[in-house]
């Protein structure tokens, strides 16, 4: 059995503190798995940013108020089966703005 590999990102903003898609589902018997996070505050407020895959919080990041956190993981973040990946900040705020990298793989 061969697994294919393709790039995936996805960059969104979010105003209202709620849970923003960033990544979509790829499909039956996809996974996508996130190496890189990168995080922008433009509020005057420090918050924490919830990084999650088909609702399941993954990761929390903590992000400083006019600021920004850059995230290189050394292990790969572990998607579910055709799952989106999504973003949430601890409050409604200016401005999130959320990117997230990675790649998909056809199990």
């Amino acid at each position: 059995m061969s697994r294919s590999q393709i790039f995936v990102d996805g960059h969104q903003v979010d105003t209202a503190g709620s849970d923003t898609e960033c990544i979509a589902a790829q499909g039956a018997g996809v996974r996508v798995f996130i190496t890189s996070i990168v995080i922008t505050n433009t509020s005057a407020t420090d918050t924490f940013v919830q990084i999650k895959c088909g609702g399941s919080v993954r990761m929390t990041l903590p992000v400083p108020a006019n600021s920004g956190v850059a995230h290189s993981l050394s292990s790969p973040l572990q998607g579910i089966h055709n799952k989106n990946w999504s973003f949430q900040s601890g409050a409604a705020l200016s401005t999130i703005y959320c990117t997230l990298v990675g790649y998909a793989e056809n199990l």
